[in-house]
């Protein structure tokens, strides 16, 4: 097993001080074990709700104790403040993607059930269904999978590398195909986020809102709304589209130094 002990990138990459290799995919698996190992193990004496807060705040604090270990900073996660125009790019992009992806799998139809993820998002109340499938998902997934392995990896290879790489880990996490298909494709966004601003802000703001927007649209919270994108559906799919694209666009303006 590898330690994690922190090393800084080659020559031609020095974009930050990161986790060796071997030791950000150790972080990132034990990360995503955790996860799952502490959900289905609370899953028996409490909500599938508090099952998967509960998951990620101990994947949180693995992360967190294995860094400090490492003798590195939240700075060195990638929790840094980014420019204004990533934090506006996150922002386009987190309120599109998740229709985009939406089609996507509609259009696919990779198998897989989510009828829990569905019971969870639809039987429980707003405010814990945001906190435990929204907020924290967004924090913990992208310190794991963007601040440390996306990071460690742009660190040391291309970072179109890093950010394909990192995707498809993140896909692979979740398991399902139904479930791979779309955060395959967000996982790109918020990698091409991570490595332009050097900072996972961003990425976690665009995972914060893509998840809010689907939780409140599954849950039909504003009915005008879900009316609205069901009887337009073709200039809805196209303002995404350009809208994302404008989010995309601040990004490759300039990385951040």
């Amino acid at each position: 097993m590898t330690s994690p002990t922190p090393s800084e990138p080659r020559t031609g990459h020095k974009l930050y001080h990161a986790f060796s290799l071997g030791a950000a995919a150790w972080v990132t698996a034990t990360g995503a074990v955790t996860i799952y190992a502490v959900q289905g193990a609370c899953v028996k004496v409490m909500s599938e709700i508090a099952a998967s807060i509960v998951g990620d705040v101990v994947a949180l604090a693995v992360v967190l104790v294995a860094a400090r270990l490492a003798g590195m900073r939240l700075g060195d996660l990638g929790v840094r403040r980014p420019a204004v125009r990533f934090v506006g790019a996150a922002v386009l992009i987190g309120c599109t993607a998740w229709y985009l992806n939406l089609l996507l799998v509609l259009w696919l139809q990779p198998p897989g059930d989510t009828k829990t993820l569905e019971h969870m998002v639809e039987q429980t109340a707003l405010l814990p269904t945001v906190v435990g499938l929204g907020l924290l998902p967004a924090l913990v997934e992208e310190l794991v999978f963007r601040g440390v392995l996306a990071r460690s990896l742009a660190a040391r290879f291309d970072p179109i590398i890093a950010v394909v790489a990192s995707a498809a880990v993140f896909a692979a996490y979740h398991v399902l195909p139904i479930q791979m298909v779309p955060t395959f494709v967000l996982g790109l966004w918020l990698g091409v986020l991570t490595v332009r601003s050097r900072s996972i802000v961003p990425a976690m703001v665009t995972h914060f809102i893509n998840n809010v927007i689907a939780i409140v649209v599954s849950r039909d919270e504003i009915p005008s709304v879900s009316s609205a994108i069901g009887a337009h559906p073709t200039a809805m799919a196209c303002g995404s589209a350009a809208v994302l694209a404008c989010g995309l666009l601040l990004c490759v303006k300039g990385a951040q130094t």
